[in-house]
Formats: C-alpha cells, structure tokens, sequence
C-alpha cells in the first residue's frame, strides 16, 4: 500500500496534550521535559495544547503564529457569540458557561498569542518569515503545525532548526500530498514517526483511508528513551480519541 512508509517503526512513552478531542495530540513524555521552547504554528480559537504543555513544562517559553487571528477574526467571533446567547437564552447553564468563556477569551489568548504570520524567505510587514523564525532560535525546540495544508510549505525548513527535538503536525489532502511526507523522511533519516492518527473530521478517499491525519515526528539524533518496533502494524494508542465526538474513529486500510 502507498501509505505504509507512514506507519510508525519507532516507540515512545506518549502523553496526550490539549484538548480530550480536537486540538489534542499524542507527544513523547521525554520531549516535552527537554523542551525549552514550544513553537505553535496555527492557533485560531483553541489554545488547549500550548495550554496544557505549560502546564507539564513551565519553564518552556511558547511563540504562537497565526494571521487568521486579526480584527476580522474577532468581529466574526462577536458576532456568532451574539447569536449563540440568543439562541440559548433560555438554557441558564449554557448561558453562563457561554459568559465566562466569552469575557476571558480573549484575555487567556493574549498570554499564548503573539500574531504574527509566516511566509516563506520574504518578511514583510506585520509579518515574518520561516528562516527568520530558525534563526531566532537555536534551543531545543519541540514544534506544532495546524496551518490547513501550508504545512507541506513549511515541511522542508524543520531540518534547519538546530535542535529540534521533534514535531506533530496534522497533514490535509495526504491522499494528494502523501508523496511529500515520503521524501522528506528518505531525505531526513533522523526523522521517524512514532504516532500516527487519522482525524475523522477529514473524511475519507475512495479507498477508504482517512483524508486528514496526525503525525508525530521524533529526532534521533536528540531522543534516548524509544525502541525499535519489530511487528510493523497500525495500532490506535489507549489515548487516542475521535476529533469529533459524534463521529465514529478512521482507520487506515494498510
């Protein structure tokens, strides 16, 4: 099958991250110590990971980026909470549990936020470039991408960050793109996968594989404590759990 190069060849002890659904990831307990700074590629509005990864490692520092974060964003924001209070008018626990997240969201996010967008070898205004970002950090990282299929633009600059202990990233279209993620491994040995996840908010392709996934990458050359899997099959890890509840898991027809 196309997709077996995906599956992980590589075991760690993992740690759920964030969010019990969407916005949550599987990472490698010993990254997460190492890491002194967290770099969070996609934020919108979920920032459980970042979140949940201080609270694990609070001496990392974490620099978020995302440009959808603007003015737009928040008027859009303001408006759909304007008709979410209307229609749940009458329900008092939704409406007080509607008034609490509204008037701290914005508050909370300005401690995990700092807006900024990424572009690829150019910086312009307000903006700021991928081999900018590198350059301003040489320590051990541990990166998160959600950036809605410009992770495949980002992919090839991570071997350039120094000391970066690893990666997750969730990969849109891999039926269209999957090509990608098999030359960057065969180019960058040092990189294996030791989770993978398909996210059924994705859909599916004709062959019944999951369009959307989530991949977990560790660097060897920086890592200790992961073995050597001999049986090579795809298995769903005791914390995973379905990105959209009220949808039934994916798996991969390996």
């Amino acid at each position: 099958m196309k997709f077996n190069f995906l599956l992980p060849k590589y075991k760690t002890k993992l740690q759920r991250v964030g969010s019990p659904n969407d916005g949550g990831y599987l990472i490698p307990a010993e990254l997460i110590k190492k890491t002194q700074t967290l770099l969070s590629f996609g934020l919108n509005d979920d920032w459980s990971f970042e979140e949940s990864f201080k609270k694990i490692n609070n001496r990392c520092n974490i620099y978020t980026f995302d440009h959808t974060v603007n003015r737009k964003f928040w008027y859009e924001y303001t408006i759909l909470s304007f008709f979410y209070f209307i229609k749940n008018f009458k329900n008092y626990n939704k409406i007080i549990k509607f008034i609490k997240y509204f008037f701290f969201f914005k508050k909370k996010y300005k401690n995990f936020h700092i807006k900024k967008k990424i572009v690829l070898n150019k910086i312009y205004s307000n903006e700021i470039s991928i081999n900018e970002i590198i350059n301003s950090h040489k320590e051990k990282i541990f990166l998160k991408m959600d950036i809605e299929n410009d992770e495949y633009r980002i992919l090839k600059f991570l071997p350039n960050f120094k000391k970066i202990l690893g990666f997750v990233a969730e990969f849109h279209y891999i039926d269209l793109n999957y090509r990608i993620i098999k030359n960057f491994l065969l180019k960058y040995p040092n990189f294996k996968i030791v989770h993978l996840h398909p996210n059924n908010m994705g859909g599916i392709d004709l062959y019944g594989n999951p369009t959307t996934i989530e991949i977990t990458f560790i660097n060897i050359k920086l890592c200790k404590n992961y073995t050597f899997l001999k049986n090579k099959k795809f298995y769903t890890h005791p914390l995973d759990s379905p990105n959209d509840n009220s949808k039934k898991e994916i798996n991969f027809n390996f």
